[in-house]
């Protein structure tokens, strides 16, 4: 999974990746996060706040540049992040992948891919299409783009599982 994108506007909150990896992890998936090492220690204090630690896996240490995400995606079953680059990386080597997409909509970036499931965000300003390094203007006092927290847990873990491998 990769957490993050490169804008703040594209990056869901925190919460909805604990709900996602809760979700996964209570259906005996393991989970690997991956970002740059700059990220390794914010990361790990996310960890802590999952259900199940044990079975969530820091890579951004180990990241020492993109040829290692890229290594780590072609090993992974699937890859799930936000609007960012591992689901273009995952689709290029043949794995599948899941988006999330609040700002802009998801067939805009994956609709090309094969293996590739995405979710959209439903708020009245969604999709906005708005990109750069500023905060959603609808983003309260922690800057997260709030078109991602009405995104349904259960229909991301139904897509995600209908992806993942059987083995």
């Amino acid at each position: 999974m990769q957490l993050r994108a490169s804008s703040p506007i594209r990056t869901p909150r925190p919460l909805l990746w604990k709900n996602i990896i809760d979700g996964l992890t209570d259906q005996g998936y393991k989970i690997v996060l991956t970002d740059s090492p700059r990220q390794a220690e914010h990361v790990d204090g996310f960890i802590k706040y999952v259900k199940d630690p044990t079975k969530v896996f820091n890579f951004c240490k180990h990241s020492e540049s993109l040829d290692y995400s890229i290594a780590l995606t072609k090993l992974a079953g699937l890859i799930v992040g936000t609007d960012s680059a591992m689901n273009h990386i995952a689709a290029s080597l043949g794995v599948p992948c899941y988006g999330l997409y609040g700002p802009f909509p998801g067939h805009i970036r994956l609709k090309t891919y094969s293996n590739t499931k995405w979710i959209d965000a439903v708020r009245p300003c969604a999709p906005c299409y708005v990109h750069g390094q500023s905060s959603c203007k609808e983003a309260g006092k922690d800057g997260y783009s709030p078109c991602y927290d009405n995104l349904d847990i259960d229909t991301i873990l139904k897509d995600v599982g209908s992806l993942l491998p059987n083995d």
